[in-house]
């Protein structure tokens, strides 16, 4: 399997990153460990919670929380656009104020 990989890119004053739902690759705390050694200050997750749940990841946003790690759910379906009505705003507003923190 592919060794778990986190793609980053500066952007004001931070990094915005993307990476697979750890566990996808079958080692979740392996990749667990690797976001966390990251030290972001907010994961956005995508995907749905059985989706998560699937990969193993279940316990994700606890095991963040106990990083000290903020997270996020915003989830959007393969292939697919945010539905009408999504949150987006808010937390739009959020990742920008990180990004320039």
């Amino acid at each position: 399997m592919p060794e778990f990989e986190i793609h980053a890119l500066a952007v004001g004053g931070g990094h915005l990153a993307l990476c697979p739902v750890p566990g996808r690759g079958g080692d979740y705390a392996t990749d667990r460990d690797h976001l966390i050694d990251w030290r972001p200050a907010l994961v956005v997750t995508m995907t749905g919670l059985s989706e998560l749940d699937c990969a193993g990841a279940g316990t994700l946003p606890a095991d963040l929380a106990t990083a000290g790690i903020g997270w996020r759910h915003f989830p959007v379906e393969d292939f697919d656009v945010p539905g009408e009505g999504a949150p987006w705003a808010p937390l739009s507003r959020e990742v920008h104020h990180l990004l320039a923190s």
